[in-house]
C-alpha cells in the first residue's frame, strides 16, 4: 500500500528483496527476487531500491499482461508441430528408396532405433537439453524469437511432449520404411496421419492455417482469418486508442476463456452459435479465482467447472459474468463490422440475470452515524501503534494517504478514485474559493494517467470549511509540486487508482468492525446524497457536486453551475457527525508524523508514551548486538 524501498540490512550493506506476487511465483519461476544494492550509506539504498521497487512493479505487471499458455494450448501447439513431422517423415519415405545408389534400409531403420532409444532415455529421466529448450520456446512461441520459460510446470509437460512427438515420429517412419503397419503409441497423436509433403517456402502460411479439431480431425483452413489472429488485430487496434490497462486485462482473460472451447487456429467463420454458447455455460460456471484457489491448481477453466461441481465453490457474480461474455464478443462483432464476417455467431446469446426477491435490497447501502462514529473513532485516525499497524491503538497519528482519502470522501462525496490520484495542481483557489478540480489528463512528475467514470465526473467541487480546519491545505503544500497529492497510495497493477487502497480500506474495516458486503468505500456517495437531499438542495448543485449526470436536454445547455452558488449550497450540508471536534479530541497528546517529520500536538508528552517508534523514514535499524553510541538527546523525545 505505503510505497517502499524493500531494504534489508546485512551488516554494513543494504541488499533489495521483493516477493513475487503469489499467483506469478509458478510463471517467475521463483518466490522472491533479491541482490545487493553495494552501498552502506541509507540515503543511496533509499533511492536505488525505489528504483528497483517501480522496475519490479513494472515487470510484474508486463508478466501479467502476457498471454498464459495453458496445458491445452501447450497440446495444440505439439500437435500442430507433429503434423509437420509427419509430413516431413512421410516425404523421407518416399524419396529415400528412390536413392538406389545409397540407400541402404537396414542401415536407416537402425539409425531410426538408436534415435528412439536417445528420446525415450532423455524423456524417462525427463532430461531437457538446452537445444531442445529452445525449439519447445520456437514451438511454443514461433513469432516471439525472445520469449521466455514462463511457468515451469507447464513448459516441462511441453518439453515431455515434444519428446514423445519425436519418439511417434521415428516409431511411424521406421514402420512406414520396413512396410509394416504403424501402430500409434500416444494418445494424443493417434488420430493424426501425414496429409502430403510439407510446404514449400512460399506456403508456409497456409500451413500454419491448418485446423486440428480436438477431436481429432486436421483440415486445411481456408483464407480467412483465424480466431487468435482476430484477437490479436483487436487487442492492438484497443490499445492504440489508450485503453486502461485493466481493460485489456479483462479482454485477455477473455479470450483465453475463449480458447478453451474455439481452437486459436480456427478460422473466424468457422466460429459457430454452439460454440459461443458453450463459451457462455463455461463463464457462467466458473468458480471465483479458480487460477489462485489451490484446489483448482494446475487446472483449465473447464477443468475447474467440473471439479467444482463436487466443491462447491462460490462462483463469480453476474455483473464480472456480463462483462466476460462482453468483452468476448466484442472481436467477433468487430469482425461483422470489418466484413470479414458476415454475421455475429451467437449474436442473440445473452447471460440471464438471476432473479431477485422484492423485498431484496439492492447497490450499496450508507454507513450509519454509529458506523462513522466507530470509524474516525478507530487508532488510524486517533492513534496507531505504529504505520504498519494502523488498526492497533498507539500514540502516533499518521497524516498520509491513508488518513486523508477516507476524510476528503466524507466531506466530499468524491469517488475513491478521484481521490487517490488528486495532484497538487487540482487543488486552485478562485475568487476566495478553495475547490478540487476533477479532471482528465496525466500527472507530471509521474507520467500517470487519471481516469474518470464518464464525462460528468469531470467538475469542480468546493472545499468545504471543515476540511480546512483540519489541515488539508497543510497537506497541499507538503507535497512535491507537479505530483500527486498522495503518491505513497501506488495504483493498481493494471493501473486502476482505487485498486491497492479498496483492498487496505476493506481489510481495515473488518478488523474495526464497520465493514459489510454492503457498506464500503462507496457508500460514503450514498450518505452524501442523503444529506444533500435532507439539505433540499437543488438538483443540479447535488449533480454538479457528486459528478452525475442531470437529465433531459437541459444538461445539454451552459458550463453548469458556477463555484459561488455551489459553494453556497454545500455550506448548509450537516455532516452526519461533527468530525472536526470528534478528531480535535482524540488527537489531543498524540504525536502527528507527517513526511516532513514529526509533530506533537501538547508540548509535555504523556509519561506512558516514552518509547516511540520512528518513522519509516528513518535509517534502518542494524542487526545483532546495538552499538553504545554518544548522544545528547533525551530518551523521550522524538528524532528531530
Amino acid at each position: 500500500m505505503v510505497a517502499q524501498t524493500h531494504l534489508v540490512r546485512r551488516g554494513n550493506m543494504f541488499h533489495f528483496r521483493i516477493a513475487v506476487p503469489r499467483e506469478l511465483v509458478a510463471r517467475v519461476g521463483r518466490s522472491e527476487i533479491k541482490t545487493t544494492l553495494r552501498t552502506t550509506d541509507p540515503l543511496t539504498a533509499r533511492q536505488r531500491g525505489r528504483v528497483l521497487s517501480s522496475a519490479m512493479e513494472a515487470l510484474f505487471e508486463e508478466v501479467r499482461r502476457m498471454p498464459e499458455l495453458t496445458r491445452q494450448h501447450v497440446e495444440r501447439r505439439v500437435r500442430e508441430y507433429f503434423q509437420d513431422c509427419l509430413d516431413r517423415s512421410h516425404e523421407l519415405a518416399d524419396l529415400l528408396p528412390q536413392d538406389k545408389r545409397s540407400w541402404d534400409r537396414d542401415a536407416e531403420v537402425a539409425t531410426l532405433h538408436r534415435r528412439i532409444e536417445n528420446l525415450t532415455r532423455a524423456l524417462t529421466d525427463r532430461d531437457f537439453s538446452p537445444a531442445l529448450e529452445r525449439e519447445v520456446l520456437d514451438i511454443l512461441h514461433p513469432d516471439e524469437p525472445e520469449a521466455q520459460k514462463g511457468d515451469l510446470d507447464t513448459f516441462r509437460y511441453a518439453c515431455a511432449l515434444v519428446l514423445k512427438a519425436k519418439i511417434e515420429d521415428a516409431t511411424r517412419l521406421s514402420a512406414e520404411l520396413m512396410g509394416e503397419p504403424a501402430t500409434p503409441k500416444e494418445p494424443l497423436f493417434a488420430d493424426m496421419r501425414a496429409m502430403g509433403c510439407p510446404p514449400l517456402p512460399g506456403e508456409e502460411r497456409r500451413r500454419r492455417g491448418l485446423v486440428i479439431h480436438r477431436a481429432g480431425t486436421v483440415e486445411p483452413a481456408d483464407d480467412a482469418i483465424t480466431y487468435e489472429e482476430l484477437f490479436r488485430s483487436y487487442r492492438a487496434k484497443r490499445q492504440g486508442q489508450n485503453l486502461a490497462p485493466r481493460t485489456l486485462l479483462e479482454l485477455d482473460r477473455a479470450f483465453r476463456l475463449g480458447t478453451e472451447i474455439i481452437e486459436p487456429s480456427r478460422p473466424i467463420n468457422h466460429i459457430r452459435s454452439d460454440d459461443v454458447r458453450a463459451v457462455r455455460d463455461l463463464i457462467v460456471g466458473l468458480p471465483v479465482n479458480f487460477d489462485k484457489n489451490k484446489a483448482f491448481d494446475g487446472m483449465s477453466a473447464r477443468e475447474a467447472v467440473r471439479a467444482n461441481q463436487k466443491i462447491g465453490a462460490r462462483l463469480i457474480d453476474h455483473a464480472t459474468q456480463e462483462k466476460l461474455f462482453r468483452f468476448l464478443m466484442m472481436p467477433i462483432q468487430w469482425a461483422a463490422q470489418e466484413d470479414r464476417i458476415p454475421s455475429v455467431p451467437g449474436e442473440r446469446i445473452r447471460i440471464m440475470a438471476p432473479k431477485k426477491l422484492d423485498d431484496e435490497d439492492e447497490g450499496r447501502q450508507p454507513y450509519s452515524e454509529a458506523d462513522f462514529k466507530l470509524m474516525f473513532s478507530s487508532p488510524l485516525f486517533t492513534g496507531c501503534a505504529s504505520k504498519s499497524r494502523r488498526a492497533k491503538p498507539g500514540p502516533y497519528v499518521f497524516k498520509d494517504g491513508l488518513y486523508w482519502v477516507p476524510i476528503i470522501g466524507f466531506y466530499s462525496g468524491m469517488r475513491l478514485g478521484e481521490v487517490v490520484q488528486l495532484g497538487t495542481d487540482d487543488v486552485q483557489q478562485q475568487d476566495g474559493i478553495w475547490f478540487i478540480d476533477i479532471r482528465l489528463g496525466t500527472i507530471p512528475n509521474t507520467g500517470e494517467v487519471k481516469r474518470l467514470k464518464n464525462k460528468a465526473a469531470i467538475r469542480k467541487v468546493p472545499v468545504v470549511d471543515d476540511l480546512l480546519k483540519l489541515g488539508f491545505l497543510d497537506v497541499v503544500r507538503r507535497a512535491e509540486k507537479g505530483g500527486r497529492l498522495f503518491p505513497e497510495i501506488r495504483f493498481g497493477y493494471d493501473g486502476t487508482p482505487s485498486k491497492n487502497y479498496t483492498k487496505f480500506w476493506g481489510r481495515y474495516g473488518r478488523e474495526i468492525g464497520f465493514h459489510s458486503a454492503d457498506n464500503v468505500f462507496h457508500s460514503m456517495r450514498h450518505n452524501m446524497a442523503d444529506t444533500t437531499r435532507d439539505a433540499k438542495l437543488n438538483v443540479e448543485a447535488s449533480t454538479a457536486m457528486m459528478g452525475h449526470t442531470i437529465p433531459g436536454a437541459r444538461s445539454l445547455y451552459g458550463k453548469g453551475m458556477s463555484l459561488q452558488p455551489l459553494k453556497e449550497e454545500m455550506d448548509r450540508i450537516k455532516p452526519p457527525i461533527d468530525l472536526v471536534a470528534l478528531l480535535e479530541e482524540a488527537q489531543r497528546g498524540k504525536v502527528e508524523l507527517m513526511e516532513t517529520g514529526w509533530q506533537s500536538r501538547s508540548k509535555r508528552r504523556p509519561r506512558s508514551l516514552t518509547s516511540p517508534q520512528p518513522p519509516s523514514n528513518l535509517p534502518m535499524k542494524r542487526r545483532g548486538r546495538p552499538r553504545k553510541t554518544a548522544s545528547t538527546q533525551p530518551k523521550d523525545q522524538p528524532p528531530s
